[in-house]
């Protein structure tokens, strides 16, 4: 039915306004006809349920004040569950949970026994103490919901303890194991090291004799540098020394080449032409004759009294002023190898006043400039002979020089082999230390390894029996764990308002059918052992909590 006045006018409209698309959709166009379509919806689809217990007076009260409860509602009678459906629902549930299924048909069977057991207790509760207790299908869940998750729980904790001893355990069997292969290594690096040492040792003193030839090397080297060098600086003072005296003659060669080159063939051919020549033109030609070797020819005295040299006509010839490459063979004179006899006759004619150039140059031009030519050969000999001495000194310094140098070149490639082996010898000891340091390294870190092996052998020795205890001990605790959490789901789900009396007699028919069943439990059961926390435990006797088995 419709409850009258529940909407306030804001939310009938509200409501109107959000059903209106709906409503239209089903021919619906008024407001009252879409509120009553919006009735209408409501009662197919909105379903309320009401759970209440039958127990006490409580419902039947609430029958009396609300008669719709009967006459407006479907009332479902949910009565005490036959074993066929206890046993489904616990088969159901069961499937999540790892165990054998011969197991859970056990565990099932006594789930089952256990809901009728409470029951029957609750009769003789009443009977005995008046008081009332009732079994639900909920006290049936309950117990149901408990195994599996303290099942769980449990398993999760005795695995993670027993996991821990086993750990252990694994450590110091490890331990046991690596001391072996520990010393064994140990053994094995000794002759290493040995070796490694000598092989360090010969090196060192390799090394060390390759150093001591190298220094004596180098001293050689340093030794025949500083001769090499006194030897080139002894060659440069006497290449100064000649080059100063060559200095002194050549600007007198330079202005005898200077003036050369200025004549031109036009001006010897002209000097050659002279019919009566000037006493200076003839100096020249008699100086000519001198330098190119040419012979006088024997003419009649001025005075009639015997001969004399006639330098002119010889040196008009072909040989001298009548080659056309007279000034080419003035200038590439071969000054350097003058014959002593030419320098003997020239040499007097240089000292004679009337063979000055200017003297000279009154006569002819083209005469002064072989004029200086001739001064100059003289000067460049007198010159050249002093030099030659100091020539031959400096080419033999040089030459010295040379073999110094060619001998200092030798002994540097000699001390570089030497310096490149003593490089690769040092290399070759710095690795070999570096490999015997890391072989030392080895060792140490062995031999630490051995220690902690050792002492963790020595001070968990004692304990390793224990351990060993302790996780077989766990392990049969997780194969028990089936069973005890089985009994303490019941006593939780059922047994809570029970005296020590009724739980014993109740808990002794369970552990009973543990036995028949085959199901893995402790021998003796007790709930603060299989689900207890012993520290919280404690703390509730701190906190002056009853003490007692039906209180813990």
């Amino acid at each position: 039915g419709e409850v009258p006045n529940l909407y306030q006018n804001e939310d009938k409209m509200e409501i109107m306004e959000k059903c209106s698309k709906g409503a239209n959709a089903a021919g619906k166009n008024g407001p009252n006809e879409i509120f009553a379509w919006y009735v209408d919806q409501c009662r197919k689809n909105l379903h309320v349920i009401i759970a209440m217990s039958p127990i006490g007076s409580s419902f039947r009260n609430r029958v009396r004040a609300f008669p719709s409860l009967v006459n407006c509602c479907t009332i479902d009678w949910f009565m005490e569950w036959p074993p066929e459906a206890l046993n489904a629902v616990a088969q159901q549930f069961l499937k999540t949970i790892e165990l054998p299924e011969e197991i859970i048909g056990g565990v099932v069977k006594i789930m089952v026994s256990a809901q009728t057991t409470a029951s029957d207790l609750t009769e003789k509760f009443l009977a005995d103490l008046k008081r009332h207790f009732y079994v639900t299908p909920t006290s049936y869940l309950e117990l149901i919901n408990s195994f599996i998750a303290m099942l769980k729980q449990q398993r999760q904790l005795v695995k993670s303890a027993r996991w821990r001893y086993d750990v252990g355990l694994e450590k110091i069997a490890d331990a046991a194991s690596q001391v072996a292969l520990l010393q064994k290594d140990l053994e094995d690096l000794q002759p290493v090291l040995e070796t490694a040492a000598k092989e360090t040792s010969a090196m060192m003193v390799t090394v060390e004799a390759e150093q001591q030839k190298a220094e004596e090397k180098q001293a050689l080297v340093d030794d025949e540098a500083t001769k090499a060098q006194a030897l080139a600086a002894n060659a440069e003072i006497i290449a100064s020394e000649c080059e100063k005296d060559l200095a002194a003659a050549m600007p007198a060669l330079e202005a005898a080449i200077d003036a050369l080159s200025k004549l031109s063939k036009g001006d010897i051919t002209e000097v050659k032409n002279l019919k009566t020549p000037p006493a200076g033109v003839i100096l020249v030609a008699q100086a000519l004759c001198y330098m190119f070797n040419v012979k006088p020819v024997k003419v009649a005295a001025p005075d009639g009294k015997g001969k004399i040299d006639d330098f002119w006509e010889p040196a008009k010839g072909k040989d001298i002023l009548g080659d056309p490459r007279l000034l080419e063979r003035l200038i590439h004179y071969d000054k350097d190898n003058m014959s002593d006899a030419v320098v003997s006759k020239v040499t007097p004619m240089y000292d004679d006043p009337s063979f000055e150039p200017d003297a000279i140059k009154k006569a002819s031009i083209a005469a002064m400039g072989i004029c200086k030519w001739v001064r100059a050969m003289v000067v460049y000999d007198r010159v050249a002979k002093e030099v030659g001495p100091k020539k031959a000194k400096l080419a033999a310094a040089t030459k010295e020089k040379s073999d110094a140098e060619e001998l200092l070149e030798f002994k540097k490639a000699e001390l570089a082999e030497v310096i490149a082996l003593v490089d690769k010898l040092v290399a070759d000891l710095e690795g070999a230390k570096q490999k015997m340091a890391e072989l030392q390294k080895q060792r140490d870190d062995c031999s630490q390894k051995l220690a902690r092996a050792e002492k963790l052998i020595t001070g968990l020795g004692g304990e390793k029996a224990n351990w060993q205890k302790a996780s077989a001990k766990l392990g049969q605790d997780y194969t028990n764990l089936t069973g005890d959490i089985l009994i303490a789901s019941g006593v939780i789900a059922y047994l809570g308002v029970f005296t020590l009396q009724y739980r014993e007699d109740a808990m002794k028919t369970w552990l009973g059918q543990l036995s028949n069943f085959k199901i893995p439990a402790s021998k003796e059961f007790k709930l603060a052992t299989v689900i207890g926390d012993q520290v919280r435990v404690r703390q509730w006797v701190i906190d002056k909590l009853p003490n007692d088995a039906v209180s813990i």
